[in-house]
């Protein structure tokens, strides 16, 4: 289970390398936005993140960390998508909309799940692996979306992006949805 939640975290990650590379050149260039026009996407992620994050942490709680996790990983592939398919202005709002509820979600889910399978004496460490991998996720989908930009084409950052979170969340199938009773009596326990 952790394994595959270290690999979600550094899919989720690799996205978030590639889109900051990729997502305020393309908006700009292709788009032809302007930078008040790039913060403003900031501004609905925030309040799609503030408006519906913590109600979706909570079904989490209530219906299965795995599954919201999972879930919340549509919204997300689907951002980048959405601006190189050139959707209307008024999708990509409303994208980015539950792309940051999403974003909250997924990340209740994991750190929920994490702690779950890890016991208490070791959470220390492997939270520390989690920092380590998280930071190598976002370095690395940075530099392949700054080659991909450099040597193929801008766009293929955010397809980058898309791609790596569509496989966080296929990693998440792969993380136990409850623990045994004997694991939950050993993570109390630790």
């Amino acid at each position: 289970g952790v394994v595959a939640l270290l690999l979600a975290n550094f899919g989720l990650l690799v996205a978030f390398g590639a889109w900051i590379t990729s997502y305020a050149p393309f908006a700009t260039t292709r788009l032809g936005w302007t930078t008040f026009d790039v913060g403003i996407i900031f501004t609905i992620f925030g309040i799609g993140d503030i408006t519906l994050g913590p109600w979706l942490a909570h079904l989490a709680d209530r219906t299965g960390r795995r599954r919201i996790g999972i879930l919340a990983t549509i919204p997300i592939t689907a951002f980048g998508l959405a601006l190189v398919l050139g959707m209307p202005r008024l999708v990509v709002y409303a994208v980015s909309f539950v792309t940051g509820s999403g974003l909250t979600a997924f990340n209740a889910s994991w750190f929920a799940l994490l702690t779950e399978q890890v016991p208490a004496a070791r959470r220390g460490r492997v939270f520390g692996v989690v920092s380590a991998v998280g930071n190598l996720g976002t370095v690395t989908g940075a530099i392949a979306a700054s080659l991909l930009w450099q040597y193929l084409d801008l766009a293929l950052g955010l397809y980058l992006a898309s791609a790596a979170t569509a496989l966080a969340g296929v990693a998440l199938l792969f993380v136990p949805s409850r623990l045994s009773a004997a694991a939950v009596g050993a993570a109390a326990a630790s």
